[in-house]
């Protein structure tokens, strides 16, 4: 058994304009975030001086474009609305940025080789993880292989539905979306990949050429966020919502944008879609990325060093994810301290 975790979340915001032209070049996510210090065992602390606010954009889609609207209360939305004529509630995040978390290596899971967590269901009740190279999936405690379908891989990464039925894959060459089902827990997913729920986005790709990679379902199942690379250096953030995920909105391309190849490869989404999990590629590690409000643009950074993924629970209770200790990759779960 490795030895404890312990880190922390600290805010770190991020200064966004509420437009950019074509040619801002995208900072990396860790640019203008508190620093901070990490050791061998997983230990983290940040300064929580240099904090800078953000000017969120409101109204339109969760994570949406900018606007004009009246001012927010708190940061991280820890207030109210306190607009005139009525404006609507804006409630704290599930997720807080100021919680300090202690993290254990998950029991059953954990071994010498490296396992990477690539996908939960809010109850925690079903992971899909990796190790080194063979895919499982584990139902409450207990772990079985999953073979992806031909012409589709992991690596890439997957997502699952809330209910743990459907995983969401990508094909090799970055084509398209599909997924493979099962009629429950516990039972063998499909070895039949069906691309019908992503029909209208792969359909969009033969036109782009886009590259797809990294999904995210939210809880509810109506967002589904991904990441495109355009050619070798270009890459946003997409969310595609609505009736077959016909509707499709890019993120903020300031944050989750890059003209350089390293890519903000989405990993999770909190269930009230107010924090945004990613690998950045230039840094090399995931950020947590906060909305002002239920509306705005995701942004406020916090930096989880070492983690190369990142989950929450339903109520962000519990987090579980990917760190290095003893030299290899493992899967921790921590709660609050």
């Amino acid at each position: 058994m490795r030895a404890h975790t312990t880190f922390a979340w600290l805010l770190a915001a991020l200064a966004v304009p509420l437009a950019c032209s074509s040619e801002d070049k995208p900072p990396g996510l860790g640019e203008g975030a508190a620093s901070g210090t990490s050791s061998r065992s997983g230990s983290f602390s940040a300064d929580p001086g240099g904090q800078s606010s953000v000017e969120p954009g409101v109204g339109g889609q969760p994570s949406g474009g900018a606007s004009d609207g009246p001012a927010v209360g708190e940061v991280g939305g820890e207030g109210i609305y306190v607009g005139d004529g009525g404006a609507p509630a804006n409630p704290a995040s599930v997720c807080s940025r100021d919680a300090e978390w202690t993290t254990t290596p998950l029991e059953g899971v954990d071994t010498a080789a490296d396992e990477r967590l690539l996908a939960m269901t809010p109850d925690e009740l079903t992971l899909v993880f990796s190790r080194d190279d063979a895919l499982f999936v584990r139902d409450e405690a207990q772990a079985t292989p999953v073979t992806v379908p031909l012409g589709y891989t992991h690596a890439l990464g997957v997502a699952l539905t809330a209910d743990g039925l459907s995983l969401i894959v990508v094909a090799e060459d970055g084509s398209r979306f599909a997924e493979v089902s099962r009629k429950a827990r516990g039972t063998a997913f499909s070895a039949s990949a069906s691309t019908a729920r992503f029909t209208v986005l792969n359909n969009g790709q033969i036109t782009s050429g886009d590259a797809f990679s990294s999904p995210a379902l939210s809880a509810d199942g109506q967002s589904f966020y991904y990441t495109a690379r355009k050619g070798p250096s270009v890459a946003y953030v997409y969310r595609a919502y609505g009736a077959k995920l016909s509707e499709t909105e890019r993120q903020d391309p300031v944050t989750l944008g890059t003209e350089d190849g390293q890519a903000k490869l989405v990993v999770s989404v909190s269930s009230d879609e107010r924090t945004l999990f990613v690998l950045d590629e230039a840094l090399g590690y995931v950020t947590g990325l906060w909305s002002e409000t239920p509306a705005a643009e995701f942004s406020g950074a916090v930096p989880f060093e070492g983690f190369e993924t990142v989950f929450t629970s339903e109520d962000c209770a519990r987090m579980y994810g990917t760190t290095e200790v003893d030299g290899s990759l493992g899967i921790v779960s921590g709660t609050p301290k």
